[in-house]
């Protein structure tokens, strides 16, 4: 996004419609994106005109994406090649975008942090971000929320890590909301079990479920009200996530989950995770408010 930033002249209605993001390659990225790409396979030694064909069969070959360039020679037609990324479809060229952020940078720096401003100028629904340990393209979200997740992520051990792995699948240029989806809820199950059922080698996220609404006790460090107890919010929301995961095997009612539900999914369990691994849920006596 631009930030505060809009086009002189614009009314508050094309000042709303300016603002919200683009999904897919629109006209005017197209360009920034071709410029981008092409300059990142530029060969050096031959001038800025001419770009490195192995290179470009690498990635005709990995991404099965045929922009028509042949073996035989280490060089070919900068100009050329943007002719043939032009035709392409918009999906093919964020995969070709995708794949060059991926095996050519280790951090969001450099042409890595260009192609970023160019998206966000273009206002873009992608951003360019980390997903499963490479940088890649990611689907923009607010920064406090992409934040605040990563923060759980680096701090939650193995739930942490499969919560890394959801978000990529939810979040990734190539959705897979489904496994987003279960990561989340096993995310949630792993770090649940090692505070509320260390013991049980058999434990599930629905005996969790089962053993905190059985004991009553288990809390957030806030006071308590009675109409709003910390207890039963945690319960329901643990039950809100697992019985979301509809479409696990064997579910009588399975259906698929939606993206709306993948993303819902994936904050719901971090802050969950969040509140396990940091020791914020814990069994305590209940500190009544009785204010109304």
């Amino acid at each position: 996004m631009t930030d505060g930033w809009v086009p002189f002249g614009l009314d508050a209605e094309e000042v709303a419609e300016y603002r919200v993001l683009v999904p897919g390659v629109p006209q005017w990225l197209r360009e920034p994106l071709l410029a981008w790409v092409s300059a990142r396979w530029i060969n050096p030694d031959a001038g800025a005109g001419w770009l490195h064909a192995g290179i470009i069969l690498t990635m005709q070959n990995t991404l099965r994406i045929d922009i028509g360039v042949k073996s035989g020679n280490s060089i070919v037609s900068a100009n050329s090649v943007r002719e043939r990324l032009r035709a392409l479809p918009e999906m093919e060229l964020l995969q070709i975008v995708d794949w060059v952020l991926s095996i050519g940078f280790r951090s969001i720096s450099g042409a890595a942090l260009t192609l970023d401003v160019i998206l966000r100028q273009a206002q873009s629904a992608y951003s360019v971000g980390t997903r499963f340990d490479k940088i890649g393209l990611v689907d923009r979200v607010p920064e406090g929320v992409r934040s605040a997740v990563e923060g759980v992520i680096n701090e939650g051990g193995s739930a942490g890590t499969l919560l890394a792995r959801g978000w990529a699948h939810v979040h990734g240029l190539q959705k897979n909301d489904t496994a987003g989806y279960a990561d989340a809820v096993r995310a949630v199950e792993i770090a649940a079990i090692a505070v509320v059922e260390p013991g049980n080698t058999e434990a599930t996220l629905g005996s969790v479920i089962t053993r905190m609404r059985a004991l009553g006790d288990w809390r957030l460090p806030l006071r308590e009200h009675a109409h709003a107890p910390s207890a039963e919010m945690i319960v329901q929301m643990l039950r809100t996530l697992y019985r979301g995961h509809r479409d696990r095997h064997g579910n009588l009612d399975y259906s698929d989950v939606t993206h709306e539900e993948a993303r819902a999914g994936i904050v719901l369990a971090a802050t969950l995770v969040d509140w396990f691994v940091s020791g914020a849920i814990a069994r305590r006596p209940a500190e009544q408010d009785a204010s109304s």
